[in-house]
C-alpha cells in the first residue's frame, strides 16, 4: 500500500518502509519511523 497519510497508514500495518527520492530511508514500526530523526527532516522539515 502506498499512503502519504500516516494517521490513517499506521494503525493498518505492522512494518512500514519509508522512501525519499526513490531510496529507502527506514524500514521499522510507526513508533520508529515516527521517532526517526531522518524521517521527521525529510517528511516534517525538522
Amino acid at each position: 500500500m502506498i499512503e502519504h497519510q500516516t494517521r490513517f497508514l499506521f494503525p493498518l500495518c505492522d512494518r512500514v518502509t519509508v522512501l525519499n527520492a526513490g531510496e529507502v530511508i527506514l524500514t521499522g514500526s510507526a513508533d520508529e519511523v515516527r521517532a526517526d530523526p531522518m524521517v521527521r527532516q525529510v517528511y516534517l522539515g525538522e
